[in-house]
C-alpha cells in the first residue's frame, strides 16, 4: 500500500512539473507562436503520419519517421518539408527561431597564403527578431569553396534562402526558460544552443539513440523546430 501511494505522490509531481514547464515554455513563445507550433505538430501528426504510416500508432509512427529521414538522400528528404509548409514560412514563429538574409554580398581580401593574391568571401547580414522587442543584427562570412562554377547572382539567390538559428528569439529563450527539463531535453537544448544547430541528422540520430518518448509535448515540438522546417 506504501508503495503505491509512493508511486501515485510521484506521479502526481511529474504531472505537476511537466505542466510548469508547458505554462512556462508557452508563456515566453507568446500565445500566438504556441497556437502555431501546436497546429504545425497536430498538422504533421493528421496529414502525414498517419498518411505515411497508417498501421502505426502516433508514437511508433514518429520514431519510424526519424528512421527512414536518417536512411533517405537530401533529395528524397525534400517531401517530408511539405505539410503545411506555407502556414510556417508565414508565421512570426518562423522569425522568433531564425534569422533571416538581410543582405549578402560578395568581397575579396588579401590572402597571406599567396603573394600579392586575393580570396574571396561570400557575406551575408542578417536580421534576428529578439524577446525585447528589438532588432539585432549579425553577419556571417562563407568560403567560395564549392561556388567557383556559379555566378554572382546565383550564389547571391543561394546564400538569401539561408537562416540561422536565431538565439536571441522567444523560441530559444523559451527552451531555457524551463525550470524543470529532463536530462535528454537539458542535454539537447545545451547542445543545440553551443552549435547554434543540432542539424537534422545530428538532431535525428540523438532522439532515436536516446530512444525520446514521441508522446512529450516537447519531443514533438523539437521534431517540428528541429527537423521537420
Amino acid at each position: 500500500m506504501k508503495v503505491l501511494k509512493l508511486f501515485l505522490v510521484l506521479v502526481f509531481f511529474l504531472g505537476c512539473s511537466k505542466n510548469e514547464n508547458i505554462k512556462q515554455f508557452e508563456t515566453v513563445l507568446g500565445k500566438e507562436n504556441s497556437e502555431t507550433l501546436t497546429y504545425l505538430v497536430e498538422g504533421f501528426e493528421n496529414d502525414f503520419l498517419k498518411k505515411q504510416y497508417p498501421e502505426l500508432n502516433t508514437k511508433k509512427a514518429y520514431r519510424q519517421f526519424l528512421i527512414d529521414l536518417r536512411a533517405e538522400s537530401q533529395d528524397t528528404r525534400e517531401k517530408f518539408f511539405k505539410v503545411n509548409r506555407n502556414i510556417f514560412d508565414s508565421s512570426t514563429l518562423k522569425l522568433e527561431m531564425y534569422c533571416v538574409p538581410d543582405s549578402v554580398w560578395i568581397t575579396k581580401s588579401k590572402d597571406s597564403l599567396t603573394k600579392g593574391g586575393s580570396v574571396s568571401f561570400i557575406r551575408t547580414n542578417y536580421i534576428c527578431a529578439s524577446t525585447d522587442d528589438n532588432l539585432h543584427t549579425i553577419e556571417s562570412s562563407s568560403s567560395m569553396l564549392g561556388y567557383e562554377g556559379l555566378t554572382k547572382d546565383s550564389i547571391v539567390k543561394i546564400f538569401k534562402n539561408r537562416l540561422k538559428p536565431n538565439l536571441f528569439g522567444k523560441y530559444s529563450k523559451a527552451l531555457e526558460s524551463m525550470p524543470n527539463k529532463s536530462q535528454f531535453l537539458e542535454n539537447f537544448i545545451r547542445e543545440r544552443q553551443s552549435m547554434l544547430s543540432l542539424g537534422y541528422y545530428h538532431a535525428t540520430n540523438r532522439m532515436i539513440y536516446n530512444n525520446a518518448d514521441f508522446d512529450d509535448y516537447f519531443i514533438k515540438r523539437l521534431v517540428i523546430t528541429d527537423i521537420v522546417y
